[in-house]
């Protein structure tokens, strides 16, 4: 594990994307981040991205856990959402490790 950045606040994701492809999910993400913090992350990486996020579905808080590969920013779900995340609405960004 080269670092582990547990942010102060939430970083919004606008959920642009069809997120049933944990790739194009990887993208938007990846867009968040690079808009959040400029210059520090940038694809290829050194190692793989591990992403917690949250959306609040149904009245009741949803976790996920995306892995964005360093060399390709292909996406993968570990765990995915109780549903996927509509286009237009925003999830949150709470750990990458």
């Amino acid at each position: 594990m080269g670092f582990v950045l547990q942010p102060t606040h939430l970083i919004p994701v606008l959920v642009v994307q069809d997120w049933t492809d944990a790739s194009l999910a990887a993208e938007d993400v990846i867009s968040a981040l690079e808009t959040s913090f400029p210059g520090l992350f940038q694809f290829p990486a050194i190692a793989d991205l591990v992403i917690t996020g949250v959306q609040v579905q149904n009245g009741a808080t949803a976790v996920a856990r995306l892995t964005i590969s360093a060399t390709t920013a292909a996406g993968t779900w570990t765990n995915s959402f109780g549903a996927v995340p509509a286009v237009g609405t925003v999830a949150y960004i709470v750990d990458i490790y």
